[in-house]
C-alpha cells in the first residue's frame, strides 16, 4: 500500500458524531459514493403526452412517478434508473431510491452513485434522518438549496458490510409492520367518513331522530317565516314550496321542501378600494373565502374601516348567519361557515342572513352533507364558480324548528365522538413515524442489531473502498 493511498484512508477516518460500537467507523459521504447533478433540460421540448423520457423533476422523487416528457437529446449519464438512489436540492431534502420507469434526471435532483462495497439501502436510511436535521435548520429559509459541498461533507457510519444488510432486513420489517397499521389506522379513517357522510343522509332524510306530533309542522313554521320577512318589505313574498311529486327524495309528513330563496335574505360582498391602503387598516372583520372552512368566524385575516364601509358596496352581515365560499381553488369553493360576530365579506361570499325560524348550525350541515353535489353545478370556464343565483335555488328540507335543533345536537354529539376517535388516530400515526425515525437513529448509533466479530471492522470496509478508489 502506497503512502499516497495510506494518506487517504488516513483522512477518510472522521470523529464519529454520536458514540458508536468500536467495531464502526465514520467517514465523510463524499468517500463512499460519486455524487452527480441533474441537468438543465430545455423546456420547449418538454411534453405531457408521453413523447420521449419522463423527467425526474424535485416533486417527483417522493412520487416516485413523473408525467412530464422529455422529447429532445440527451446524454445517457442522466438517464435514472429503477433502484437509483435520488436526493432532492431545492425545499424539502429528502433521499428516495427511484421505483419509477426508466426517466431522466433533471437539475436540483442529485444522484447518489453508491460505492460496491458499501449497501445501497443502508446508505438511503442513514441519509434520509441527516437530510431532515438540515431541513430543520433551515426551516425559516425563504428558498432552501442543498449544495454538492454539504451532501459530500455528510457524515456517515461504516459498520461491516454484513451488519449494514442486517440492519436494513430489521428496518426493512420494522417498516412493514408499520406500513400494515398505518393501512388499518387510514382504513379506520375511510369508514368514519363513511359513517359521518351515512349520517349527514340521514339527518336531512328525516330518519336521525324522531319526529314529535306535538311540534308544530313546517308549514306553519313558513307562515311565521312569511310574516317575519314581510314585517319590513312593501313587497311581500310568499313562500313556494315543492309539490311532492317533485321531491328530490322523500320526507318526513311534517317537513316541506322549500328553496333557499325562500327562506333566508341572501347577500353578497365586495372589496373596498385597494388604491386606499387606509381602508383596510380598520377594526371590521372582513372575511374572504379562504375562511369559510365548515367554522365559526370569530375574526379575520384582513380587517376594513368604517370609512371603506361606508364608501363601497361591503354589507355588514350579522352574527349567526351563513356564509357560503362561492369561489376557490382546491376544496374551497362550496364550503360554508357561521359567523359568530358581525362581519362583512369579499363579493366571492354568500351570506344567508341569519333568522329566528331557521338553525343556522342545520343549514351549515345541509351544505356539508351536498357538499360535493353543489360543487359539480358550478357554472364558468377554467374555473368553475357557485353563484348567489345558484345557491338560491337549491332545495331545502324544511323541518320544524324544534327538530331542527334535535337534529344539530344529535349531529353534534356523533360528530364529537368521531372527532375523538381521529384524534387518538393522529396521534397513533404519529407515534409511529417516531417509532420509524427512531429506529433509523438507533441504526445510525449501532443500536439496532448486534456486532458479531466474524463479520470483521467498518474500519476493514472504508480500507478496502478508499484502496479500491484510488488503486
Amino acid at each position: 500500500m502506497n503512502s499516497k493511498v495510506i494518506n487517504k484512508i488516513k483522512k477518510a477516518i472522521i470523529e464519529s458524531p454520536y458514540p458508536v460500537p468500536e467495531s464502526w467507523a465514520f467517514t465523510s459521504l463524499q468517500n463512499l459514493m460519486t455524487f452527480r447533478n441533474g441537468y438543465a433540460f430545455k423546456s420547449k421540448d418538454f411534453n405531457e403526452d408521453k413523447n420521449g423520457l419522463p423527467v425526474i423533476r424535485i416533486r417527483n422523487v417522493k412520487e416516485n412517478k413523473s408525467d412530464l416528457y422529455y422529447d429532445g437529446e440527451y446524454d445517457s449519464k442522466y438517464l435514472i434508473k429503477p433502484g437509483d438512489l435520488l436526493v432532492t436540492m431545492d425545499g424539502d431534502f429528502i433521499a428516495s431510491i427511484w421505483t419509477g420507469n426508466i426517466s431522466l434526471q433533471n437539475q436540483r435532483v442529485g444522484k447518489v452513485i453508491v460505492n460496491d462495497k458499501y449497501d445501497k439501502t443502508f446508505m438511503y436510511y442513514i441519509i434520509n434522518p441527516l437530510l431532515k436535521e438540515i431541513n430543520k435548520k433551515t426551516e425559516f429559509v425563504t428558498v432552501k438549496h442543498l449544495s454538492s459541498k454539504v451532501i459530500n461533507s455528510l457524515p456517515i457510519p461504516v459498520p461491516p458490510l454484513e451488519e449494514q444488510k442486517r440492519i436494513v432486513n430489521k428496518l426493512e420489517e420494522s417498516n412493514r409492520i408499520i406500513n400494515e397499521i398505518n393501512f388499518k389506522l387510514n382504513q379506520a379513517k375511510k369508514l368514519i367518513k363513511k359513517r359521518h357522510d351515512a349520517l349527514l343522509r340521514k339527518a336531512f332524510n328525516g330518519e336521525l331522530v324522531p319526529q314529535k306530533e306535538e311540534e308544530e309542522k313546517a308549514i306553519d313554521l313558513i307562515k311565521k317565516l312569511e310574516d317575519s320577512r314581510n314585517r319590513e318589505r312593501k313587497k311581500k313574498i310568499a313562500i313556494k314550496t315543492l309539490c311532492p311529486n317533485h321531491y328530490p327524495h322523500p320526507i318526513p309528513e311534517s317537513w316541506e321542501w322549500v328553496k333557499i330563496s325562500g327562506i333566508y335574505d341572501m347577500q353578497t360582498g365586495a372589496t373596498p378600494s385597494r388604491s386606499r391602503e387606509d381602508f383596510f387598516h380598520g377594526t371590521i372583520p372582513w372575511i374572504k373565502t379562504g375562511e369559510v372552512k365548515w367554522n365559526e368566524i370569530f375574526d379575520s385575516e384582513e380587517h376594513i374601516s368604517e370609512e371603506a364601509y361606508l364608501k363601497s358596496s361591503v354589507k355588514k352581515i350579522p352574527a349567526n348567519s351563513v356564509l357560503i365560499a362561492m369561489y376557490g381553488q382546491g376544496v374551497t369553493r362550496g364550503r360554508a361557515g357561521i359567523n359568530k360576530v358581525e362581519v362583512t365579506t369579499n363579493q366571492a361570499v354568500c351570506s344567508l342572513i341569519n333568522n329566528e325560524h331557521i338553525d343556522s348550525k342545520y343549514t351549515l350541515y345541509f351544505f356539508m352533507e351536498g357538499y360535493k353535489r353543489f360543487r359539480n353545478l358550478s357554472v364558468g370556464g377554467n374555473q368553475k364558480n357557485l353563484s348567489a343565483k345558484l345557491i338560491s335555488e337549491f332545495e331545502f328540507p324544511l323541518p320544524p324548528l324544534a327538530e331542527q335543533k334535535r337534529i344539530v345536537e344529535c349531529l353534534e354529539k356523533e360528530f364529537e365522538d368521531e372527532n375523538k376517535t381521529l384524534k387518538l388516530i393522529e396521534i397513533a400515526e404519529q407515534n409511529l413515524e417516531k417509532m420509524r425515525e427512531s429506529l433509523v437513529w438507533k441504526a445510525y448509533r449501532g443500536e439496532l442489531v448486534e456486532q458479531r466479530p466474524e463479520e470483521g471492522t467498518g474500519l476493514e470496509l472504508l480500507k478496502e473502498i478508499i484502496i479500491d478508489i484510488f488503486s
